[in-house]
């Protein structure tokens, strides 16, 4: 009887504590201190110094790729490729595929807007080109962004 009314009672305190709001009070105005700041002179910015809505923040480059500078050309094209798994393919339909087996089977057999390449940098894949704020096809707007591809 003890085992239950305790585990009802730890229970409630736990979705008591889950439910119940920040209890932390604002600070009441009169706590405010007794000495008023300096008044302060609006500084104003030359229209050639303020950001423009479409500049990017400086950050990595995420479309300049060294690893197809890497690469030689096949010497020999054409051929079968063997792919040998130890679970059959389930389904071929990237919405519904949950295996490992299925995702290495449509990987390869669908494009894609963009790819990522193994030096972790975005490369067009069915795009012309990756979408940036630097080359216009992506433009700021307020909280959100209009992308065209």
């Amino acid at each position: 009887m003890h085992k239950r009314l305790f585990g009802l009672l730890a229970s409630a305190a736990i979705v008591f504590t889950a439910c119940s709001g920040n209890s932390t009070p604002a600070p009441a105005s009169a706590s405010a201190p007794a000495t008023q700041p300096a008044a302060s002179v609006p500084v104003t910015t030359p229209p050639s110094e303020v950001p423009s809505a479409s500049a990017a923040a400086p950050g990595p480059d995420l479309t300049k790729t060294t690893y197809f500078d890497t690469l030689t050309p096949a010497g020999k094209t054409g051929g079968t490729v063997v792919m040998a798994e130890w679970q059959s393919v389930a389904i071929f339909n990237p919405y519904y595929s949950n295996a490992n087996t299925d995702f290495e089977v449509i990987t390869p057999s669908f494009d894609w807007l963009l790819t990522i390449s193994q030096d972790l940098k975005y490369v067009p894949d069915l795009a012309s080109n990756v979408p940036t704020v630097a080359n216009g096809d992506v433009v700021l707007n307020g909280a959100g962004m209009d992308v065209t591809w």
